[in-house]
């Protein structure tokens, strides 16, 4: 059992004077919850079992062909289909000593509350981001790549996204019968690196995009363009070195460590100083969830290149000040340079389905539990949610382009 200790906050316990704190996580808002339709709430005794199930009906074919006067018509047979929902649980909680919170320059119990908040919107956000965007091997299945194919590993550095194609995907939202949101448009959640390619259009100096006051209403610099109204959040969806390889694939010779600033990789590919390499399996469309959780790929950028050969790296790191690793990752681990990728869900009113459980709320319910041990010296801090979502694939478009660009960071 994990309770953070006095001898864990070797930056709070500091005597004899105080600071103020400043939480490193900025303070986010739900995005994808946004354009979800959520059912009622599952109640909280006698629910609806372990799935939630809608039927769905196709249309009748129009009638082409005029009555005949002496003859009855032939009755037409409806069609239909069921489209099922698994809620799941999600929850975290952490926990405090009574000897951190004495120690401590800063108030330790409100930081823990702060934290635990942030990952509770966090974390059910991008349980959604699973469903409205695809995960490994799981994705909607009206899928478009700017260059026309099939698969990400063919998008090159020059597969941006272009103003036809954008054009393109709500032509294709609206022949599917998708129902655009109350202002005619759709919805889509892009990446800033996304936003960055819009940025070259000569379309977007016309339409004056992101200049749309009555969009931030969704919290997020927002603006529309080509019909598609588009949020921008670093929590959208890209997929780090999915393109075609620029330089051969190598692997980590020997595990590493999280906030590690260089490793050792087992053949010397071409790597310079300036390139973004992606450490763990890149993203393909038959990777499983599975997979993508195990090797947690993360993408750095390289500062140095010596003999062995090691390579010097910057990333997000794995705590304040670190800017190494984030993750740990095993010996034979991938490391890959290609462009990144991004997916663009376009989406409708009729896109999603959603259910949560009436006493969670659509985001999950915090709170915190004391009182457990005989001295009363641990808090701990949790939040708690049941819900689930189910993709409409009839309603639902998915676009995929390459970027130009790379960061630092993990997706």
């Amino acid at each position: 059992m994990a309770v953070t200790k006095s001898t864990d906050l070797t930056n709070s316990a500091v005597t004899n004077y105080r600071k103020e704190y400043m939480l490193v996580a900025a303070s986010r808002k739900e995005v994808f919850g946004q354009f979800v339709d959520w059912q009622d709430p599952i109640s909280d005794e006698a629910g609806f079992g372990k799935t939630l199930d809608w039927p769905l009906y196709g249309e009748l074919d129009p009638i082409e062909t005029p009555l005949t006067e002496d003859a009855d018509v032939t009755p037409t047979s409806i069609t239909d289909a069921n489209m099922t929902l698994s809620p799941v649980e999600l929850g975290r909680a952490i926990g405090k000593t009574q000897l951190a919170s004495f120690q401590s320059r800063t108030n330790v119990q409100q930081v823990h509350g702060k934290m635990v908040s942030l990952d509770r919107i966090n974390s059910v956000d991008r349980y959604i981001r699973r469903t409205v965007t695809g995960f490994g091997n799981d994705y909607p299945t009206q899928r478009y790549y700017v260059d026309g194919s099939t698969t990400m590993a063919s998008l090159t550095a020059a597969d941006v996204p272009t103003w036809d194609w954008l054009n393109e995907l709500v032509v294709y939202a609206k022949s599917l019968g998708m129902e655009p949101f109350e202002d005619g448009k759709f919805m889509a959640v892009v990446h800033p690196l996304f936003t960055l390619e819009l940025m070259k259009f000569n379309e977007y100096r016309v339409t004056a995009m992101f200049q749309n006051q009555e969009m931030l209403k969704y919290g997020y610099k927002a603006g529309e363009m080509a019909g598609i109204n588009f949020i921008e959040s670093h929590q959208a969806r890209i997929h780090m070195s999915a393109g075609t390889a620029t330089l051969t694939d190598t692997t980590l010779n020997g595990a590493v460590a999280a906030g590690a600033t260089s490793v050792i990789v087992t053949t010397d590919n071409g790597l310079a100083v300036g390139d973004y390499m992606t450490v763990g399996t890149a993203e393909t469309e038959s990777l499983t969830a599975a997979q993508m959780v195990a090797t947690k790929p993360e993408t750095v950028l390289v500062t140095g290149v010596g003999s062995t050969p090691t390579i010097n790296i910057r990333g997000v790191g794995n705590k304040p000040g670190n800017f190494g690793l984030r993750f740990d990752h095993a010996s034979l681990e991938e490391v890959t340079v290609a462009p990144f990728c991004a997916s663009i869900p376009i989406l409708g009113k009729n896109s999603i389905k959603g259910a949560f459980a009436k006493r969670t709320g659509r985001y999950g319910e915090p709170g915190i539990k004391e009182g457990l041990d005989i001295m009363d010296r641990i808090v701990y801090f949790r939040w708690y949610w049941y819900g689930g979502l189910a993709r409409v694939d009839n309603y639902c478009v998915l676009g995929r382009c390459a970027l130009s660009k790379k960061v630092v960071g993990y997706n």
